[in-house]
């Protein structure tokens, strides 16, 4: 059998299916640790999804014609498998018209017996009876997001005389402009007389193009302009010895003279050299990144270890929880990789304009235009809106949850799990249509830009092959 002859078809086309096969074996790591991460957090709902619950069983409703509205016996406790109850040998009748006042020592157990009469602890025996319905205040003032109107009426009907009359007993400590359409929110504004009740005022935005500061604030905080330099050095390095292998195939394949185990051994000492510069940009780029993500959580934590309580009182907990999570993962993963990448397409494209230019210079006159309307279409700044947007999406979900979790105890106290939850799924929902629309809206953009890459391969091939001067010799195919 004779091996196939290093002809210019044969050698692109083994190059580029190895280029092809390029990008998915770099994603290999990648998936490896995306599965890892998976495993983790699969072990840790799990963990979560297999906690003890309480018990769903209803209170008995005592008969309506009972002069008894509440009646609990039993033995309660806050953990399912203590060996000695919180509560033991409760009984406790409260007739209609009776108000009860419960006495005693820090740890007695009065928030424990308001608590079962909730059913928010576990009852180990007896039973727990309610005639009518119930109205519970807590200890701690619990105040969701929205207007003040919403907090007040809780999602009922508004009945005009009694929410002006709530509205006048309050007027004192309340705002006197807009008293029912102020937001209100967990951790905002708080109103004089009303400790951890808080308001808040709708945010201004400015629209404009951002340019270049944030990478270079990225790189003055970080103080690692060298590691970038450094990097971007190692990638052009890289790039223009790749570049030098293939321009020695195609010299070698229009000469006779070069033998195929020549051919071979340049193209592979030069591709050899080629390996540790990127490694050194890839170490550069990786170094800059953990650099940036130390800078910035050092400094994010100091801020917050240094706020004052105005700081607490005026931003939503889901906000500051979106700096912290989302933000800084941004800042730690996407940013370094996406830099990396933008930096290295970059310079490949510079370079291969380049390379073109020297075999056919007359694709300058469709490169040049090509780049301006690539920017043209860049232009349109909808990836900025919808990152702003996401921000405006995901923080409310977090809040929403940081609500819940606080005033549980009301919500089911209230019968508003329902109501919460259905709540909580529009809210998910609204971030899911944005994160497709900022998918659909790179996808618009990428289809273009493919297409105005595909335009200027196809101009440089035909203007090398119709172009006088441009035809390949007829030993190109059969050195």
């Amino acid at each position: 059998m004779e091996s196939a002859p290093l002809d210019a078809a044969t050698i692109y086309a083994i190059l580029e299916t190895l280029r092809s096969m390029l990008e998915p074996a770099r994603w290999i790591p990648e998936a490896f640790s995306m599965l890892i991460e998976t495993m983790i957090s699969m072990d840790l709902l799990n963990a979560f999804l297999l906690e003890d619950e309480l018990n769903n069983e209803e209170s008995k409703s005592l008969e309506h014609s009972s002069n008894i509205r509440v009646e609990i016996k039993g033995n309660f406790s806050w953990e399912l498998e203590s060996a000695v109850p919180t509560l033991r040998e409760i009984s406790l009748e409260v007739k209609t018209r009776q108000k009860i006042e419960v006495c005693g020592q820090v740890g007695a157990g009065k928030s424990t017996l308001m608590c079962a009469i909730l059913r928010e602890v576990y009852k180990i025996s007896g039973s727990v009876s309610v005639n009518g319905t119930i109205a519970y205040v807590s200890q701690a003032p619990w105040i969701q997001s929205g207007t003040i109107r919403d907090n007040i009426l809780s999602e009922k009907l508004m009945e005009k005389v009694k929410y002006e009359m709530e509205i006048n007993d309050n007027q004192s400590e309340l705002p006197s402009e807009s008293c029912s359409t102020r937001e209100g929110g967990e951790n905002e504004i708080s109103v004089e007389g009303f400790p951890n009740t808080q308001l808040t005022l709708k945010e201004e935005r400015k629209i404009g193009d951002v340019g270049c500061k944030p990478m270079l604030d990225y790189l003055y905080v970080s103080k690692g302009s060298l590691l970038f330099i450094l990097s971007l050095l190692s990638y052009c390095a890289f790039s223009a010895l790749q570049n030098a292998a293939l321009y020695w195939l195609s010299l070698a394949l229009w000469s006779s003279k070069v033998n195929n185990a020549m051919l071979i051994g340049v193209y592979a000492r030069i591709s050899t050299i080629s390996i540790p510069f990127l490694y050194l940009s890839n170490l550069f780029a990786t170094l800059l990144g953990l650099k940036a993500s130390k800078a910035f959580f050092s400094g994010l934590n100091n801020s917050i270890f240094k706020a004052p309580m105005l700081f607490f009182d005026s931003t939503p907990v889901g906000r500051i929880f979106a700096r912290i999570s989302s933000d800084m993962n941004t800042l730690d993963n996407d940013l370094p990789t996406s830099i990396n990448l933008a930096a290295a397409a970059t310079i490949d494209v510079l370079v291969t304009i380049a390379l073109m230019a020297s075999i056919t210079w007359t694709v300058l006159i469709v490169i040049i235009p090509t780049i301006i309307i690539a920017k043209y279409i860049q232009d349109y700044s909808s990836e900025k809106e919808f990152v702003r947007m996401n921000g405006m999406t995901t923080a409310p979900i977090l809040n929403n949850l940081s609500e819940t979790s606080q005033g549980v105890v009301l919500i089911r106290a209230f019968n508003k799990m329902e109501s919460f939850f259905e709540n909580y799924l529009k809210l998910v929902d609204t971030d899911a249509r944005l994160f497709f629309h900022s998918n659909a809206a790179m996808e618009w953009l990428v289809l273009r830009i493919e297409a105005l890459q595909i335009l200027v391969i196809l101009t440089a091939t035909l203007l090398v092959v119709l172009l006088p001067g441009q035809r390949l010799p007829s030993n190109y195919y059969n050195p």
